[in-house]
This record gives structure tokens, C-alpha cells and sequence, in this order.
């Protein structure tokens, strides 16, 4: 119901993403089909998955936050510190740890569930890092739904990938592989949804949330180390800026796939 029973205020965005070279994002492939890496279609259309567009979405906040936050090697503030969305670390990304990245990913963990481990007060187990925070941490939803991105264009055809024999530099017999991918100025759009405010959780973005289990789990929001966040600048540096400083995706890339422009509007109507 909306009006003064209104418990959320989100605000809504048109994201558009243009391709500037052929693309490709890989999608399920289609075993009555000749076509063993087709395009990521849903309901028929072509589309750059959600997933997909979060995942860059996180690495070009990763960026920013070490680049922005880090100076000769230290952190500002190590509240900052992005974490690994993984629960297993890989043997490249062990040596990442404390000092680009604070660990695993982050999780909101009642108290129940701790199972006897102790938790020292103000370590990372008690916080959410910057980009879970927008994002959503494991049992914690954040504050931004990133959309599907869907184009109404139609692939004509597909694209073969050969490899050379070195011997006889020739194409080898069993090499080629067909593949599917998008042209050039083909525009990908959706709406991604911003929770502003929600009365009933007193959850407000660009503030602390109040979280009974882990109340300084937003801390990074108040030290004033890192300058003065509020929702102004938790949608213009983690959001609207990260989105469209995106400007590749896809796979194929060393093949002259995958570069993008992606712009970010504010809908004046508010749902």
C-alpha cells in the first residue's frame, strides 16, 4: 500500500549496456544443436545475466576500494577491506588475504549458529564489508537488485573458432568450433532496483543497519577514517560510478570480443 503506509522507498534505475565490439556471454549449451557455446538467452531473448553483470560489478569495486583506500601498502581503514566471495580460498588467492582482501566471503551469522566459537569483538567475523553490504552477504540480503540486461536483436549466424596444426600449419580437422555472439552497437537494457529505505527494519542506505546479532556489522559506515558515507555517496562511488566505469564483459576477449559502454539513469517514478 503506498502513501504514509509505506514501509519502502526504492528507487529505480534504467541500466543500459551497449556493446562496442562482438560479445559473447556464454549460456547453457543445447545438445540437439550444433552450436556448443550459444549466446545466454532466457524466454528467447538474448541477455547479459544478472550474475553476470554483479560479478563485474564486484571485481570494478574491488579495484576502486583497494585503489582509493590503500596508501603505501595500508589501509585507510581495514573495515574497507573487500572480501573474497568464496568459502574456499584458492591457492592464488590465499596470498591476497590482509592485504587486499579480508578473507572468505561475508556472512551475518546468528548467534545460534555459532555453535560454541568465540567471535572477538571488532574482528571481521562481526562485520560486513562494503560490497556485501549493497550486494547481500550469506543470510543478509543488501540493498541493490542488479538486473538481467535484455536486447531484442536476433543472432543470424554463428562464428567458428580454429586451431592451426604447427607442424603443417594448417587448420586441424576436428578444431573448429562454432559459437554464437552479438555484433557491435546491439543495446542491452533493464531496471535495477535501490532500496532506499525500509520503515519496518529501520534499514536506511548510506546508514548503520540496526542488526541485533551483529551490531557492528556496518561500522565502516562511521569511521571517519575513510571520509563521511552517506546515501549520496554510497550511490554515486559504489554504484552508479563502478557500474559504468565497467567497459568489458564476456568472454572470448583475446579474440577482439567483450568491450561495452554502460550507462546508469535515475527513473523519476519511484515503486
Amino acid at each position: 500500500m503506498k502513501g504514509v503506509f509505506e514501509m519502502k522507498n526504492i528507487k529505480t534505475y534504467t541500466v543500459k549496456l551497449l556493446t562496442l565490439e562482438p560479445n559473447h556471454i556464454g549460456g547453457k549449451d543445447k545438445p540437439l544443436s550444433d552450436i556448443e557455446n550459444p549466446f545466454a538467452i532466457v524466454g528467447q531473448r538474448l541477455c547479459i545475466p544478472g550474475p553476470t553483470l554483479k560479478g563485474s560489478l564486484r571485481s570494478q569495486l574491488e579495484h576502486w576500494l583497494n585503489d582509493q583506500y590503500v596508501e603505501k601498502g595500508v589501509w585507510v581503514d581495514e573495515l574497507l577491506k573487500p572480501c573474497i566471495p568464496s568459502v574456499r580460498l584458492s591457492k592464488e588467492e590465499e596470498p591476497l588475504v590482509s592485504k587486499r582482501f579480508r578473507g572468505t566471503a561475508c556472512k551475518y551469522e546468528p548467534a545460534r549458529q555459532k555453535k560454541g566459537r568465540h567471535f572477538q569483538e571488532g574482528s571481521d567475523s562481526l562485520t560486513i564489508c562494503p560490497i556485501c553490504y549493497l550486494l547481500g552477504a550469506a543470510g543478509l540480503v543488501g540493498f541493490v537488485n542488479v538486473p538481467f540486461l535484455f536486447c531484442n536483436e536476433r543472432l543470424e549466424e554463428d562464428l567458428y573458432s580454429a586451431s592451426i596444426d604447427r607442424a603443417t600449419q594448417t587448420i586441424r580437422g576436428s578444431a573448429n568450433r562454432p559459437y554464437q555472439i552479438v555484433p557491435p552497437n546491439v543495446e542491452f537494457t533493464g531496471i535495477m532496483e535501490v532500496l532506499i529505505e525500509d520503515t519496518l527494519l529501520g534499514w536506511k542506505l548510506g546508514n548503520k543497519r540496526p542488526l541485533v546479532e551483529h551490531p557492528n556489522a556496518d561500522n565502516w559506515l562511521i569511521n571517519q577514517k575513510s571520509g563521511h558515507w552517506n546515501k549520496e555517496k554510497v550511490l554515486k562511488d559504489l554504484l552508479i560510478e563502478r557500474l559504468q566505469s565497467i567497459d568489458r564483459i564476456g568472454g572470448y576477449r583475446s579474440k577482439g570480443c567483450g568491450k561495452i559502454k554502460i550507462t546508469v539513469t535515475e527513473n523519476d517514478k519511484q515503486e
